[in-house]
């Protein structure tokens, strides 16, 4: 229970950085370029956060007290960006946020995951709580209209209290006990390894597809803004957060009976992101931009499950929480860092449709290239130890 109340609140930052940390940089007075260039930031040292804090954490076995460490730093940092800063300070500031904010999600999802002991269905179960979180919280907002959309003072004191509102429940979540697994002694290098060629391979895939979805998150709100005139925002992650809920519980229960298998899930729901994308580009308008929300649950929900039930299977059970570490940092933050860059140059140069026609072309290639490597993606490394 404890484990889906820490679930519940920490997502519910997302709640505010990911729709509003574009509408912040927009507020005070910077172009596409610019935003792209603060994002790419952002992004660019949530690869370190992830890795640094994620060893760090499987040396130390403090998870949990760097997740506690980090709700306050990110919130703290994130808020002061508030304020009338110079060009240097928020790319300072971002910076800053960007570490401790990405590290996060994956100290959280190594806790949770091993507390299950690498059971999918359980693990979504505590995982679907944190888009409840999600959903009931942007409600929430949505209902009394917070934070104001023109106010980065009301979207960084929004931040502050749900990140305060996390620490408490953290403080209050067991201390994981410190994984070791008997390794037999050999000779041979490949008897050694924690994890397998499967694992690259599908890094390398979910990072393509995480690059595309780097469209979405950088540059929907000001897509649904200026393009296509709807500036609910909240409710706008709403109906993505809704149909994530459902589509992530019942993904974990497949998974851990083994009806589907992660890779074929994981390449499912790459194919949906391009299938998202375009619709932006050819059917602009209220309805569809709604309708492709929805298409969230895949492009994430089940998206989300499979990557980590794919981790689980291709290293080493005492590695988990760094294979965790590099799905975020390698296969999200770095391919996030360049849809962001690169997204701003082709939307201030070739518009919004340019953006998302090329960035769904992307995903049918990780699509594509997981059909050639299809069996060391199936490679289960569990099997073997």
């Amino acid at each position: 229970m404890i484990y889906a109340l820490a679930f519940f609140f920490i997502n519910s930052t997302f709640v505010i950085i990911n729709p509003y940390l574009q509408v912040v940089l927009s507020n005070l007075g910077y172009g596409f370029k610019a935003v792209g260039f603060f994002q790419a930031c952002f992004e660019g040292v949530g690869i370190l956060g992830p890795l640094l804090l994620g060893y760090l954490a499987n040396k130390t076995n403090r998870y949990k007290e760097l997740t506690i460490f980090s709700l306050l730093a990110s919130s703290v940092f994130f808020y002061s960006l508030s304020f009338d800063n110079s060009y240097l300070t928020v790319v300072f500031l971002l910076i800053l946020t960007g570490f401790f904010f990405r590290a996060i999600a994956p100290l959280l999802d190594s806790i949770s995951n091993n507390a299950v002991k690498g059971d999918s269905s359980k693990y979504t179960l505590v995982r679907s709580a944190g888009t409840m979180g999600y959903v009931l919280i942007s409600a929430a907002l949505s209902f009394f209209k917070r934070p104001l959309i023109d106010s980065n003072q009301s979207i960084g004191f929004w931040l502050l209290v749900i990140s305060f509102v996390s620490i408490v429940i953290m403080l209050f979540v067991p201390k994981g006990e410190i994984i070791e697994v008997p390794i037999p002694k050999s000779t041979s290098k490949e008897d050694n390894k924690w994890f397998n060629k499967g694992l690259v391979i599908g890094l390398i895939i979910m990072a393509m597809s995480r690059f595309s979805m780097a469209g979405i998150f950088s540059f929907l709100s000001l897509y649904s803004i200026q393009v296509v005139g709807y500036t609910d925002l909240t409710t706008l992650n709403l109906v993505a957060a809704l149909t994530e809920f459902f589509v992530m519980i019942y993904s974990g229960r497949l998974l851990q009976s083994k009806k589907v298998k992660s890779s074929n899930l994981l390449l499912f729901s790459t194919f949906t992101v391009a299938i998202r994308l375009f619709m932006y580009a050819f059917l602009p308008g209220v309805k569809f931009l709604l309708l492709a929300q929805a298409l969230h649950c895949f492009c994430y929900g089940s998206f989300h499950v499979s990557a980590i039930m794919f981790i689980n299977e291709h290293v080493r059970i005492d590695k988990r929480g760094v294979g965790i570490s590099l799905y975020y940092a390698l296969a999200t933050g770095l391919p996030m860092v360049l849809g962001s860059s690169i997204g701003g140059i082709i939307v201030s140069n070739f518009g919004f449709n340019t953006l998302f026609i090329s960035y769904a072309f992307v995903s049918l290639v990780a699509v594509a290239l997981g059909f050639v490597f299809y069996k060391p993606l199936r490679d289960n490394l569990m099997n073997r130890i």
